[in-house]
């Protein structure tokens, strides 16, 4: 009886064992599937489950940079995961193409894995909008005319009018007095002919 109850307890615990037991893994991935002339983008090895690895990234095409190339351990020998990143620049048109490869182990059961993959970046050249901007200038055009005036002198004479104002009050005075004289005269004479006559008789 203690038997069969060992057995089907040793049974368990490899069941599950192998349940927990995770594989190594890792895969190949680009920020961007398609890119100009000039731009960058980035690839990345996403590693899970790897107490050691080995992983290598390759490229060919237009491109510079994009490669990785990534071996060690964890210092405790136990399982870990990571990410490894490398930044690529397009330099021209055309198809990059990125290769990934290698192998992860895993401390769960020590079995080196080997890992595969592949992708590619469509690169095109930017196109470029030129706007045209059409710029009218008008020239004001100013006319400038010049008169030019001679002054001609001529030797002319020039009469200057002398008016003379007289008083009003002065001619009243006058005349009043040529009419008094006018008075005693008439009177002188009146009584001039008036003594004639007088010694006439």
């Amino acid at each position: 009886m203690k038997k069969i109850k060992l057995l089907i307890i040793f049974l368990i615990s490899i069941f599950v064992f192998n349940i927990n037991v995770k594989a190594a893994s890792a895969n190949l991935t680009v920020s961007s599937r398609s890119v100009y002339v000039g731009d960058t983008f980035t690839v990345n090895v996403n590693m899970k489950s790897a107490a050691a690895w080995n992983i290598h990234v390759t490229s060919s095409g237009p491109v510079s940079g994009c490669t990785i190339n990534q071996a060690d351990a964890t210092t405790d020998a136990m399982d870990t995961s990571k990410t490894f990143t490398a930044t690529c620049s397009a330099t021209a048109e055309g198809t990059i193409n990125i290769t990934l490869s290698g192998d992860v182990t895993s401390a769960s059961d020590g079995n080196a894995v080997n890992i595969s993959g592949s992708t590619s970046v469509n690169v095109s050249k930017k196109t470029t909008t030129t706007t045209t901007r059409t710029t009218t200038t008008t020239k004001a055009t100013t006319t400038k005319t010049t008169t030019t005036t001679k002054s001609v002198t001529n030797n002319s004479q020039t009469t200057i009018n002398k008016t003379t104002t007289t008083n009003p009050k002065t001619s009243d005075e006058k005349i009043k007095l040529v009419i008094l004289g006018i008075i005693i005269s008439v009177a002188f004479i009146i009584i001039g002919f008036w003594k004639i006559k007088k010694k006439g008789k």
